[in-house]
């Protein structure tokens, strides 16, 4: 989910494990040549999901030779084809954040980077609707949960 520490965490464990840390949203945007903000405003979401879809694919490929620590996007998984991907060729844990922390971390950092939020008049319940959308597919990839 947005603001569960993806990022912060998979930093930490890669530093732990002495390896390597790739953040697939930042390598979207690297391979874009600009952020996700501006992908989805300029392209859609639909093109920002295959950006990420074959960032992941090449990702997961290079991992295999080289042990590293991906941190995926909230929405990455919603796809069948990443789904089946992580499942079954990472160790896949799920950040599983309490909605009222997440709203209120995301308030802090700000909404202006992360377009499925940004217009939100309610941002508790969309996050309570992605949280809702999403726990089937976060359950189904992950082999660890944390709390």
């Amino acid at each position: 989910m947005p603001g569960s520490g993806k990022s912060c965490a998979a930093r930490e464990l890669a530093a732990q494990l002495s390896c390597k840390w790739v953040d697939l949203d930042a390598e979207v945007e690297r391979r874009a040549g600009k952020s996700i903000a501006r992908i989805f405003a300029e392209d859609g979401e639909t093109a920002f999901r295959a950006l990420e879809k074959s960032t992941l694919h090449s990702l997961i490929s290079a991992s295999n030779a080289e042990k590293t620590v991906l941190s995926l996007g909230g929405g990455t998984l919603q796809d069948p084809e990443n789904l089946a991907l992580v499942r079954d060729h990472t160790y896949c844990i799920w950040l599983d954040v309490p909605v009222p922390e997440l709203a209120s971390r995301l308030m802090a950092q700000g909404l202006d980077s992360r377009p499925l939020l940004a217009h939100s008049d309610n941002l508790e319940q969309t996050l309570q609707d992605l949280y809702t959308q999403r726990k089937g597919q976060f359950l189904a990839a992950a082999k660890e949960v944390m709390k």
